[in-house]
């Protein structure tokens, strides 16, 4: 029998026998796309393998296409890696929240710091901004004011802090002198989302089709006009998550019909703890809306059955089919309004409850709904609770309607050891983005701390 030949092991690894070429395409899928400040870069440690490597490495630039700049001290590492990516499109972070809350970041800061990426923004594919302060994000984009970023794509604008401060200019809220848009303004022809927490400066959004808005701190007074102006700037806005509260005054007086029409909108949030959530759906018109993320206050219902656009059984949104009710508090006189006012979905999936150990008794007015065929139930009772379990039960024979329940795995497991003749009844199965395919569902499983 032949014997294999002894290796040299003063030869090269195999794997250097490969094309620099091949070498980088295997490289690139393992890229970190979001930096840990006290840790050696994933791309860095390639380097110090060996020449070869090194030499393969630093010839591939889209391998240093991600950049984070966390402060001063990252700022040698920032202005290498802008060189190593050569002219390929960028995705950038600037992760200064902690440097913020220790107090380093001035306008001069600012100005020194960030002229350099400043200057490549015209490489920017995607731009994620993190302050602990408002009036430092304001500054940062100020510094864009006048930017194109023929490329950007996504844009994301968070803040730690929110203080007011009402003598910035622009202000969103001041007089009639406001014009949008106030950053960017030499334009962003891909831009398709943007999430954005300060509202002092707006980039362009003819082409956004996916907007967060959180007007909080200083702008918690959002006019109803300004907030028209905001979301009639996309010429097909499909998504729009609004968090937060809008100004109570100023709204039209008429409530019979809607004042603005989102003609493609499908996928809506609402969260608010005043009456925004519910203004909004009365002057707002969403012909096209299919899920809702419903987070508002329980207390202004009566508003929306008074109004003659919620006429019975058929409700204001004839293609809603997804329903996703958050923190509700689960009292069967806030959930039978909810059925009226929201009578078409298909899919209703109710998560993170108010007060815990509720039974099932309390969703009885779900199962009334007239097109319910899927209940999905995510953290809102305990893992084994017989008595939600009996209940499952007993609701399910009285409702052929619904075809399907769906719940945290470790509840499914236990109604199975409890009554595994359920499943004869009706399908049971964990709820996840396969089995609740919702937009808000799936966007959320998707939202980690290294998108950008």
């Amino acid at each position: 029998m032949a014997q294999a030949s002894p290796i040299d092991p003063q030869a090269d690894p195999l794997i250097n026998t490969l094309p620099p070429e091949i070498l980088s395409k295997i490289f690139l899928p393992l890229r970190q796309i979001r930096r840990y400040q006290r840790i050696i870069p994933f791309q860095v440690s390639l380097t110090h393998v060996c020449r070869h490597w090194r030499q393969v490495a630093i010839s591939t630039p889209q391998l240093w296409s991600s950049i984070t700049l966390f402060s001063s001290k990252s700022f040698p590492c920032v202005s290498e890696w802008l060189t190593r990516s050569g002219s390929v499109p960028l995705d950038v972070r600037l992760d200064l929240f902690a440097a913020d809350f220790r107090g380093e970041v001035t306008v001069p800061w600012l100005e020194d710091n960030l002229a350099r990426i400043v200057s490549n923004i015209y490489r920017f594919r995607h731009l994620f901004l993190f302050t602990h302060k408002e009036l430092n994000a304001y500054h940062i984009l100020q510094l864009f004011q006048l930017a194109e970023a023929p490329l950007l794509e996504r844009l994301r604008i968070h803040i730690g802090r929110h203080v007011h401060q009402r003598n910035l200019v622009p202000f969103v809220v001041d007089g009639t002198h406001f014009t949008l848009p106030t950053t960017l303004n030499g334009g962003l022809p891909r831009l398709t989302f943007l999430e954005i927490q300060p509202l002092r400066c707006i980039p362009p959004l003819t082409s956004v089709t996916t907007l967060h808005l959180s007007p909080v701190g200083s702008q918690a007074f959002l006019p109803f006009h300004r907030l028209a102006e905001i979301l009639q700037m996309p010429r097909n806005l499909v998504t729009l998550s609004l968090r937060g509260n809008i100004a109570e005054d100023g709204w039209p007086v008429q409530r019979d019909k809607s004042h603005i029409t989102l003609p493609e909108l499908r996928n809506l949030e609402l969260v608010s703890h005043g009456a925004s959530g519910i203004l909004f759906i009365l002057f707002f018109g969403v012909p096209k809306l299919e899920s809702l993320r419903w987070h508002v206050s329980s207390d202004n219902y009566n508003q929306l059955l008074e109004s003659p656009q919620f006429p019975a059984g058929r409700g204001k949104f004839p293609n809603l089919k997804y329903l996703t009710l958050v923190a509700q508090p689960l009292a069967t006189y806030h959930l039978s309004k909810l059925v009226a006012i929201f009578p078409t979905p298909t899919h209703i999936l109710c998560t993170h409850a108010l007060a815990s150990r509720r039974t099932f008794q309390h969703l009885e007015p779900l199962l009334e709904s007239p097109r319910l065929e899927v209940l999905a139930l995510h953290r809102i009772f305990d893992r084994q609770n017989q008595t939600f379990a009996q209940d499952l039960r007993s609701a399910v024979s009285r409702n052929s309607n619904i075809k399907k329940v769906l719940a945290d795995a470790d509840f499914i497991a236990y109604v199975d050891s409890f009554d595994p003749g359920l499943r004869d009844e009706v399908e049971l199965a964990e709820v996840n983005t396969h089995t609740f395919p919702d937009y808000w569902w799936i966007s959320r499983s998707l939202d980690t701390p290294d998108s950008l």
